[in-house]
């Protein structure tokens, strides 16, 4: 543009005088800083000054001017340009093509020798409707920059692929690496995919590099951690249950088939997902409870330990030996089949009721094999029947009411009994009193069955119901030897 303009003046100041009518313009100083327009005229003045001939008149300046404005016209800077100099005054009219068209032949007049004022009173032409040159320009200049990305989408192209691929290569390295040293699936899974986010991540870094989006790649690397924190406030709930299903398949406090007490629910362990644990309760409804409520809460695994203690109590008359009681109910314990001897049963006095001392009885017996519950109502069932054939006395403190020291009578006795007709007071030496016989009661009951665990049957109740979770199962399979799971243990 420079240059253009520098031509323009040169080439107007040859066609409208002779050399020695206006003076030779001088060429600017070169300096360091100056640049060559890419394309297009040079819009900027070059800021020397255009000088006349010496005598300098009016005439003179609107001749020069008018000779200028003719070529800008030519060029479609102006139309229907006009010129008047009165005492170096001058004022120009016309329509200009744009603002900074207009003011540039302002400057342009303002560097006339002789020239005083200028009194620029162009007009700017309005936009076209219909012009079209804008989007033009636009859409080529976003052509221009398509045609020169190509060589750079062909290459992200061709490194994406060798990424993907290499993402796959890695992943499957890292699971014959892993799959060995690691058991729990979900944990394989996490480090598997932890090794291929990793390729990809390089890939996308050395692509955003080469295409000279450097700062978008760190950007990118440095707002992945900003983007975690924020996935995590959005889905807290969701992303502390995944960690706690990772945390758990790493500590295993239980397995499937293990009975549970998790948060005030009991039940028989189906399966973790990565949401929550399901379990089965003892009455036979799907129960899930999400994992971050798991790993924080008190888990009581009631099937770890196969041995289980069972307790109740037994009412003595004050009148009976407690020593005596203890030993008959320690002999039943001791004989029934379910009852472990070591740990040993325990027949303790726990305290001294109303009307009855209160034993407590402590037993233990298998969990696995057999029912705690039925186990109890069985031993329970034994000690009754052991304590009534040994003549002790259960009595109830409800209907049965005993006077160690008699009740004193007033009033007219005559038509009682006389004192040669009472009985007797009883002893704490005198014989048991006669029993009827009854027949004897078996060991188990039918109402209890065979004494065996109840988890087998919950077990397959699961499997027999609807998966209310279709999520795959986080738990290992149990090992092939494993005992069955225990029932309830309540």
């Amino acid at each position: 543009m420079l240059l253009w303009s520098v031509a323009c003046l040169s080439g107007i100041t040859d066609l409208t005088a002779p050399a020695a009518a206006f003076a030779q313009t001088q060429p600017p100083p070169a300096t360091g800083d100056a640049e060559e327009p890419e394309e297009g005229p040079d819009e900027s003045l070059s800021g020397q000054a255009i000088e006349v001939a010496p005598a300098t008149e009016d005439p003179a300046i609107a001749g020069r001017l008018e000779d200028i404005l003719r070529r800008l016209e030519d060029v479609g800077w102006v139309a229907d340009p006009g010129v008047r100099v009165e005492e170096g005054i001058v004022t120009l009219r016309g329509v200009a093509e744009s603002p900074d068209r207009r003011k540039l032949i302002g400057d342009l007049a303002r560097n006339v020798e002789g020239v005083a004022i200028v009194i620029n009173a162009m007009e700017v032409a309005p936009p076209d409707p219909l012009d079209l040159t804008r989007i033009t320009a636009t859409l080529r200049a976003w052509l221009t920059d398509a045609i020169a990305a190509i060589p750079y989408l062909l290459f992200a192209v061709v490194v994406l692929g060798l990424t993907f691929l290499a993402a796959r290569l890695a992943r499957r390295l890292a699971r014959a690496f892993f799959g060995p040293r690691i058991e729990n699936a979900l944990l394989e899974t996490v480090a598997v995919r932890a090794v291929a986010i990793a390729v990809g991540v390089v890939g996308v870094y050395l692509v955003l590099s080469v295409c000279g989006l450097t700062g978008l790649a760190a950007g990118v690397l440095g707002g992945a951690g900003l983007g975690g924190l924020v996935v995590g406030f959005a889905f807290r709930n969701i992303a502390e249950n995944f960690l706690a299903s990772v945390l758990l398949s790493m500590s295993q406090p239980f397995q499937a088939g293990d009975v549970v007490e998790i948060a005030d629910e009991l039940g028989v362990v189906q399966k973790v997902t990565t949401r929550g644990t399901w379990l089965m309760s003892l009455d036979g409804n799907h129960i899930q409870i999400p994992n971050g409520t798991v790993y924080t809460s008190v888990i009581r695994n009631l099937t770890a330990n196969p041995n289980v203690r069972q307790t109740f109590i037994v009412g003595m008359d004050y009148a009976d030996g407690v020593a005596v009681a203890q030993q008959v109910i320690d002999d039943a314990l001791r004989s029934h089949p379910a009852v472990l001897t070591e740990p040993e049963p325990m027949v303790l006095l726990d305290e001294l009721g109303a009307s009855t001392v209160n034993l407590k009885v402590y037993f233990w017996c298998d969990g696995v094999a057999n029912s705690g519950l039925k186990v109890r109502s069985s031993v329970i069932r034994r000690v009754k029947r052991a304590v009534e054939d040994a003549g002790l006395t259960m009595p109830d403190e409800a209907r049965e009411v005993i006077f160690p020291k008699g009740v004193p009578l007033r009033g007219d006795l005559s038509g009682l009994q006389s004192d040669d007709d009472a009985a007797p007071p009883r002893r704490s030496d005198d014989p048991p009193a006669v029993r009827i016989e009854t027949p004897a009661e078996p060991m188990v009951s039918a109402g209890e069955g065979d004494l065996a665990s109840d988890t087998d049957e919950l077990n397959d109740q699961a499997r027999r119901s609807r998966d209310p979770d279709a999520a795959p199962d986080l738990l290992p399979d149990p090992p092939p030897n494993a005992p069955p799971a225990a029932t309830d243990r309540t």
